[in-house]
């Protein structure tokens, strides 16, 4: 697997990106896959190795705020950063000959399928798993009281403010590595506070009447207690939300957690996604 690893300005601001290819050996088609928040360029290359060496190039990037990039992080700025490397994944498609698919897991989706709505043409099929399509903030609000109200009741004091958040991103992010005044690759002093606060308020690109016109495969864990607190807390309105965004979706839950920690899920997973991209 050859890696290609390249770094831009973008935007008014003239941000530093970096972006990655991983070839494989004959490609049958482009795979884009939106970063997740905390990581980078690399992190869905790691994840989806089986997907190179089952003849698919896979393109990721790093957000803005992050380690190695330039420029502020907030949510709304990943779309932006979203569009900008998605041009280039076309252009690269488009000179290859090759289709476009779109990959989107837990908070990637939402730069994904903001961008699919669109451009229309941009992508031949899309992939989600475990895709958060609506921030519930309210229910992640009391999600976060309560497990606040556990850490006083188990360690009899009042733990302060950023200590309680930090054990609750670890808690829901264990995969995430921790370092001082970071999450994972994401810088913290490197937040854009008044643009997050704005997003915590109204930020749901989603639910604005975009629908995406190409085929669309979800993949959502059973048992996974990030979209249980993040995006919502029944089966039925998680997929209508989803189906009102993607009308040609086609559901395949597994038994799995946010990671699909197991290899048996794992394995079931990359199958069903292969075989969608096949068809």
């Amino acid at each position: 697997m050859k890696i290609e690893i390249k770094r831009q300005r973008h935007g008014p601001c003239g941000n530093r990106v970096e972006w990655v290819r991983a070839h494989s050996a004959d490609p049958a088609a482009i795979v884009f896959s939106p970063p997740l928040v905390g990581g980078n360029a690399v992190q869905q290359i790691k994840l989806f190795r089986p997907l190179v060496r089952s003849g698919y190039d896979l393109i990721s990037y790093t957000y803005t705020g992050h380690r190695k990039v330039s420029g502020r992080f907030c949510l709304s700025g990943t779309l932006d950063t979203t569009r900008e490397i998605l041009d280039q994944a076309r252009t690269a498609a488009t000179t290859a000959g090759l289709n476009l698919y779109g990959l989107g897991c837990c908070y990637g989706a939402i730069p994904l399928l903001y961008n699919a709505a669109r451009m229309p043409a941009a992508f031949h099929k899309l992939i989600l798993i475990n895709p958060i399509v609506r921030l519930n903030l309210a229910e992640s609000a009391g999600s976060f009281l309560a497990y606040y109200r556990r850490l006083v009741h188990q360690y009899r004091i009042l733990p302060g403010l950023r200590r309680a958040l930090a054990s609750y991103l670890e808690f829901l992010f264990p995969h995430v590595p921790r370092r001082r005044g970071a999450f994972g690759e994401l810088q913290l002093n490197r937040l854009n506070v008044q643009r997050i606060f704005f997003d915590i308020m109204a930020f749901n690109p989603l639910m604005k009447g975009l629908a995406v016109e190409p085929p669309v495969l979800c993949l959502y864990g059973r048992k996974d207690r990030i979209l249980h607190l993040l995006s919502t807390r029944t089966r039925s309105r998680y997929e209508n939300d989803i189906r009102s965004i993607c009308p040609l979706v086609t559901y395949y839950p597994v038994d799995g957690d946010h990671l699909l920690s197991t290899a048996g899920v794992r394995r079931k997973a990359l199958n069903q996604l292969v075989h969608f991209l096949e068809a």
